[in-house]
């Protein structure tokens, strides 16, 4: 798949981090969504940190990439699910080849 990139002033890069930092510090970092993911995947806490700050999806968070700042945590522990689980599926099909 192609991803196309947009350019944006050098302005608008530093208002929308500091907008995301406030965001973040305000949220209490991401241990929420941590918490949240541990639960709905019925792992532990230090599991459920590991898987996420491996994850594209806290880079996604951490560098503004996308929209994932905006959404609640239950969609956030969702949508880290199903990383998880397309990894592991990558991961099978793998050992499966070798």
């Amino acid at each position: 798949m192609r991803t196309s990139t947009v350019c944006l002033p050098e302005e608008t890069k530093t208002t929308f981090k500091a907008i995301l930092s406030v965001y973040l510090e305000q949220r209490g970092s991401c241990s929420d969504v941590i918490r949240a993911y541990s639960e709905l995947a019925d792992i532990s806490l230090r599991e459920a940190f590991d898987v996420f700050y491996k994850s594209n999806l806290y880079t996604e968070i951490r560098d503004g990439i996308s929209d994932m700042h905006c959404r609640s945590d239950g969609c956030l522990a969702e949508e880290l699910q199903r990383e998880a689980e397309l990894i592991c599926d990558a991961d099978s099909a793998k050992e499966n080849d070798g």
